[in-house]
């Protein structure tokens, strides 16, 4: 079965406990106001997360696709992780923490859009301030079976 993570910001204490995985961290902000940051992790089917969607060069087809977030950064030797999310704004808003927990906390503007609930601006930061291998995006992508085959959204 393949299965996908999902990450809820500010999971409630009881949904963290009945989570399988769970990662929590708070960190400082550049004035010292902490900020908070709960990930609620579950594996759960891909079926869950994915949606219908047009694909192909023209959209002739009809796949299943679902949310991603790509990151490569310092850790684990610049290997490229990517997380798979049912919606665009989850997807966005785990970029944005994402971004806050590789250091990005502790800089003025990113915080600023983070309280003003700004993901895309924290990301923006990201990018900005990072050298140019790193990679944080956001995208749909439609699920493969092989080059040349998309998933058809009936067969998950």
């Amino acid at each position: 079965m393949i299965v996908a993570v999902d990450a809820a910001v500010g999971a409630t204490t009881e949904e963290l406990a009945a989570a399988e995985v769970t990662h929590s961290a708070h960190a400082m902000s550049n004035t010292g106001q902490p900020i908070p940051r709960t990930m609620k992790c579950m594996n759960r089917p891909l079926r869950d997360y994915a949606h219908h969607t047009p694909a192909g060069m023209l959209g002739e087809h009809h796949a299943a696709a679902v949310w991603t977030v790509v990151h490569r950064g310092y850790s684990g030797n610049r290997a490229t992780d990517v997380w798979a999310y049912p919606t665009p704004e989850i997807a966005l808003q785990a970029a944005a923490e994402l971004a806050l927990s590789c250091g990005l906390d502790e800089d003025a503007e990113a915080v600023e859009h983070h309280k003003k609930g700004n993901p895309a601006g924290v990301i923006a930061r990201y990018l900005q301030k990072s050298p140019d291998w790193h990679i944080l995006a956001v995208a749909e992508t439609p699920l493969m079976e092989d080059p040349n085959t998309f998933v058809d959204w009936l067969s998950l």
